[in-house]
């Protein structure tokens, strides 16, 4: 697979660089990968959302805890790590809003 077209909107967020929306060759777009700084590295995080899980406390009572679940992701970490260059290398070196490849 490859990236076709990729848009990137910056953020005034010190952690979230940016949101980035990407479309493998031509047929699958995904949106709301987030660009994050941390302290020693950057990292791209995919598009999640908040479920609630159930599990049985020692009581014997069912509680609920909020959890997050990818979305969609990678299946191998060599795809994210091209997903991850592709977004950093157009977020660094375009100063715009949007970049299509």
């Amino acid at each position: 697979m490859q990236i076709t077209s990729v848009r990137i909107k910056k953020t005034n967020n010190d952690k979230v660089l940016g949101i980035a929306s990407i479309q493998l060759d031509n047929c699958l777009v995904i949106h709301g990968i987030k660009l994050i700084q941390l302290e020693d590295k950057r990292i791209i995080s995919f598009p999640n959302k908040k479920i609630k899980k159930y599990e049985v406390d020692d009581n014997g009572e069912y509680v609920t805890k909020d959890e997050y679940t990818d979305v969609v992701h990678p299946s191998n970490s060599e795809f994210r790590k091209y997903i991850e260059d592709a977004l950093f290398e157009i977020y660094d070196k375009e100063g715009v809003e949007n970049k299509d490849e």
